[in-house]
């Protein structure tokens, strides 16, 4: 009985040095620890921080904490610079890793989609609802007895999946112009799928409500080119957020009568060089 209570008494005093042992070393801070930091700096400032593939929601420069000791991978993004990656940076434990990165200026690329005869677009009227109009050779867009929209789409292909999208200028060449005054033309992201063999005033997709650009024309604008910006509706095609149905013209007022612009078509005769184009500028991070 003796041995047994002897037995307690020596492991009650271990359990008292092992509690006194934690808590002294909690008190003067020096916990083992399993984790580092990771001190980040760019130039320029400002980069998006990815650590391990995941968006830290920080920007440089910044302190990384709390990071597990071992390798990790660290990115850094910044608009109009290419990014750069390591993806051995080691954290030590109860330490600090230091990264001092120069992110070098974007390599800015020019993409200019112009389709021949190959390319869709057509244009639709309101006095003729039934009429199919693509394979003609000029474009019109506004009021004239009714009114008058045009239909393209261009083939997003050629750019690349990664290509950070810094502009887009969609462009028309103006042939032609009725009448005097001006016509304000919008362009228009179309929501929902279309033909250029079958489409007609009465089979029109349907469209966003609101001009993500517009163009005044007028008989000073006649031949020269037209553009209108539609980076953003490209950047979503691109990213997949909307379907490339194409976009829409028309005018902003359509009962402004007797103001219709015309525009080469991708069926246009002659030069081809004047064919709608979509000028794309963009850069690979």
């Amino acid at each position: 009985m003796k041995g047994i209570k002897r037995s307690y008494r020596h492991y009650f005093k271990l359990f008292i040095l092992i509690f006194l042992f934690v808590f002294l070393i909690s008190c003067d801070g020096n916990i083992p620890s399993t984790h580092g930091s990771i001190d980040i700096n760019s130039s320029p400032a400002g980069a998006t921080v990815y650590l391990d593939g995941i968006d830290t929601g920080q920007i440089t420069p910044i302190v990384l904490t709390n990071v597990s000791e071992g390798v990790h991978m660290v990115k850094l993004e910044l608009y109009m610079y290419e990014s750069k990656e390591d993806i051995n940076v080691l954290v030590t434990a109860g330490q600090t890793t230091y990264l001092n990165w120069t992110l070098p200026p974007a390599n800015i690329k020019i993409l200019t989609l112009q389709p021949g005869t190959e390319g869709k677009d057509t244009y639709v009227r309101e006095l003729s609802p039934d009429a199919i109009f693509g394979n003609l050779s000029k474009l019109y867009v506004g009021y004239i007895a009714s009114k008058l929209r045009a239909y393209l789409q261009f083939d997003l292909n050629a750019l690349s999946t990664d290509a950070v999208v810094t502009s887009a200028d969609f462009m028309l060449y103006q042939d032609g112009f009725s009448a005097s005054g001006d016509v304000n033309i919008g362009v228009y992201q179309i929501n929902n799928p279309w033909e250029e063999s079958s489409l007609t005033w009465n089979t029109q997709p349907n469209s966003a409500s609101e001009a993500e650009n517009i163009c005044n024309c007028n008989p000073g604008t006649n031949n020269t080119w037209r553009t209108w910006k539609i980076e953003d509706i490209v950047k979503d095609w691109r990213d997949g957020n909307i379907s490339n149905n194409g976009i829409m013209l028309k005018a902003t007022n359509e009962l402004s009568n007797k103001k219709v612009a015309t525009f080469y078509s991708f069926d246009g005769i002659g030069d081809i060089t004047k064919h709608p184009k979509l000028v794309i500028t963009y850069y690979i991070p």
